[in-house]
């Protein structure tokens, strides 16, 4: 006689099931949420409040009539990013600043090394093996970086969306160009983790299309996005297939342009430098924080007394 084993049925789904994972997914939505808002919002109000009082009351007291781009600061609050030309942020001088300066970094393109990683992938190996600082860092007011770095257009955009008024750390200008090795460093996807806040600045001085290693973004995992991540990464640099199990690649911004594109972003959200392939990028870089950044500045500054600042422009300069 044949026995035939029992067929085994799955049990269905309990109510209880259904209802444990329901409070979970709502848990999860509620702290995201709420709580993380909350803890985000309290941070920031220190941040402005008790570490920056002083400028932050300044900042506060500024009149509202002499702020610029009201609608690309909210733009930036929200989306962590935005995207423009020149003509959008500079006035007339900090066109003709932006001439200076790209005669400078002409000028500087045309050493022998940046001539060689330009035309000769893997050949040159500077800062990291696909990039060459092109700066010497010693600035004086009336240098073209610093007159750029202080439109008063640029600024107010910086200021409204940090909520206080800005110090400006970092003045850079670099080549990044192909090589053989695999994406690594900064063209890996990562956080910043300088201030509470802050702001980078991108200017493409060439024309940037995928192939040469346009500034990529996640929008919306700033600080003030809803979209920012739970905790701090476990890991310091995040692979594309990493990335994926978290952010869908249709939610990554790639933002190639021409020559004059100007990107500002909020770089404690997810950013990464796209690997060039066959192109260049060549680009200028500021960045705005706090002063209270334990941190320090990148360049030198040679304190002048023939221009005129006004109270924005100084506390950008000086602390």
């Amino acid at each position: 006689m044949n026995i035939q084993e029992p067929t085994q049925i799955k049990p269905e789904k309990s109510t209880l099931g259904k209802l444990r994972r329901s409070t979970r997914n709502y848990l999860s939505w509620a702290f995201r949420h709420t709580v993380i808002p909350r803890r985000y919002k309290q941070a920031q109000w220190e941040w402005r409040w008790i570490r920056n009082f002083s400028r932050t009351l300044r900042h506060n007291r500024d009149d509202a009539s002499n702020r610029y781009l009201v609608s690309d600061a909210e733009e930036l609050r929200t989306q962590g990013i935005i995207v423009r030309s020149v003509e959008n942020i500079f006035d007339e001088d900090g066109l003709r600043a932006l001439e200076e300066i790209r005669a400078i970094v002409d000028d500087k393109l045309q050493d022998e090394k940046a001539q060689t990683a330009m035309k000769e992938s893997g050949a040159v190996t500077g800062h990291w093996d696909f990039r060459l600082h092109l700066l010497d860092r010693s600035f004086d007011i009336s240098n073209p970086f610093v007159r750029l770095a202080i439109q008063p257009k640029l600024l107010s955009v910086v200021n409204q969306y940090l909520g206080t008024r800005s110090y400006l750390r970092w003045i850079e200008a670099w080549l990044d160009y192909p090589s053989p090795d695999e994406a690594s460093d900064t063209q890996l996807w990562h956080r910043d983790y300088d201030d509470l806040l802050n702001v980078k600045v991108f200017v493409y001085l060439n024309d940037v299309g995928k192939e040469s290693g346009p500034f990529c973004f996640i929008p919306r995992t700033h600080p003030q996005g809803d979209r920012r991540p739970f905790q701090d990464d476990v890991t310091y640099r995040i692979t594309d297939a990493e990335m994926k199990q978290i952010y869908s690649p249709s939610e990554w911004k790639i933002n190639t342009g021409p020559s004059g594109t100007v990107v500002l972003a909020d770089t404690n959200g997810y950013h990464k430098g796209l690997k060039p392939e066959s192109g260049h990028r060549v680009l200028l870089n500021l960045q705005y924080t706090s002063p209270t950044l334990k941190g320090w500045r990148n360049f030198s500054l040679e304190r002048s007394r023939d221009h005129e600042l006004d109270p924005l422009q100084k506390a950008a300069l000086f602390r």
